[in-house]
């Protein structure tokens, strides 16, 4: 199976924690909403990074479902 998704790494300004996307590339039911993950304020650039890239390659799908 393809991964649907891609996870990347944003900043803000100077001193801003950084913050992850991720950017599906098919219809999940988000419509035009994305997930966006906050990360700790002393998360750097490389942190982020890191995080991004874990997740991009340790998750195959991501999905909404009904709890």
């Amino acid at each position: 199976m393809k991964r649907n998704f891609v996870v990347t790494v944003k900043e803000r300004d100077p001193g801003q924690p950084c913050f992850l996307v991720f950017e599906v590339s098919e219809d999940i039911g988000l419509g035009e909403k994305t997930i966006m993950l906050q990360m700790p304020e002393q998360t750097d650039f490389d942190d982020a990074r890191t995080i991004a890239l874990a997740i991009n390659h340790g998750v195959e799908k991501v999905a909404l479902i009904d709890a």
